[in-house]
């Protein structure tokens, strides 16, 4: 997110300060969903009717790109498609993939499940626009991860990893947030793409394959 908010055009949900600035505690606190994991997940909510319209609320209605970037969301891009179905146009989606090699804070198994839900989202939005984009071409390739940005999503105008996109004052101050993806990557890359690796199991390494890895 701290990459994509330095856009001009871009307004996020920060203003409701929120956990990360995500919409999926803004759709708990207006009770279109439990508060719960196992709640918040759950494919059939919220009403993206009522999500938007809560949403509203707190994007800049004068930029023209409104993000939300939820995990949970990943388990409900078909509802979200199907709100979309008729108005394509105003809706883009990106994923956001993660080799094995570098699964820093979950088991391979936590991982397959992940990538699994990744594999379905790309099939439903097969005629919608979306964006595959890596991790590891983030912490070790910015500006290349900006171009795909910027052609695959135009309307961002610019995008800039070395100003701070979020700040204190918009509600994400924690975890080290506050500042640029330049220096977000200085601090937290400085080896650990290796130190992370362990061994890869064929069936990891064919859903790697599956999402564009060692293609």
């Amino acid at each position: 997110l701290k990459l994509l908010a330095t856009s001009p055009e871009v307004t996020t949900l920060c203003k409701a300060q929120t956990w990360a600035c995500e919409g999926q505690y803004l759709a708990v606190a207006e009770r279109l969903t439990g508060a719960g994991e196992v709640e918040r997940w759950q494919s059939e909510v919220p009403d993206w009717e009522k999500a938007i319209g809560v949403y509203n609320r707190c994007w800049n209605q004068s930029r023209h790109v409104r993000i939300e970037k939820s995990p949970s969301n990943l388990n409900k891009v078909s509802q979200i498609a199907r709100h979309f179905a008729y108005r394509k146009r105003d809706v883009a989606f990106i994923i956001m993939t993660r080799s094995p090699c570098y699964n820093s804070s979950s088991s391979e198994s936590d991982w397959r499940d992940w990538v699994k839900l990744q594999l379905d989202a790309m099939d439903v939005l097969r005629h919608y626009r979306h964006l595959v984009l890596k991790y590891e071409d983030l912490m070790t390739d910015v500006y290349g991860a900006v171009r795909q940005l910027l052609e695959f999503l135009p309307e961002l105008e610019s995008l800039n990893p070395r100003v701070k996109g979020v700040q204190n004052e918009q509600g994400w101050d924690r975890q080290g947030q506050d500042m640029s993806w330049t220096d977000y990557v200085l601090e937290k890359s400085e080896g650990s793409l290796n130190r992370n690796a362990y061994k890869i199991t064929a069936s990891a390494y064919g859903l790697a394959q599956r999402i564009g890895y060692w293609s």
